[in-house]
């Protein structure tokens, strides 16, 4: 959870989520078993919320753009 929080407070990548507008994508690089660990965080609430937060092989769709 240390790490999640870390994620969404200081994240190397952020970006919209693609399908929910009103969700953020924070990536973090060499936290976990994988390359990034991907945290969604919902703001279609008040308080914003954590939805998930999971292992990303691969780079974010829009890192590097």
């Amino acid at each position: 959870m240390e790490e999640v929080l870390k994620t969404v407070c200081s994240a190397e990548h952020v970006e919209v989520d693609p399908v929910y507008p009103k969700r953020g994508r924070y990536f973090a690089r060499g936290v976990g078993p994988s390359q990034w660990l991907l945290v969604v965080v919902s703001y279609e609430r008040i308080p914003a919320r954590i939805i998930s937060a999971f292992g990303y092989r691969k780079d974010p769709p829009t890192w590097g753009a």
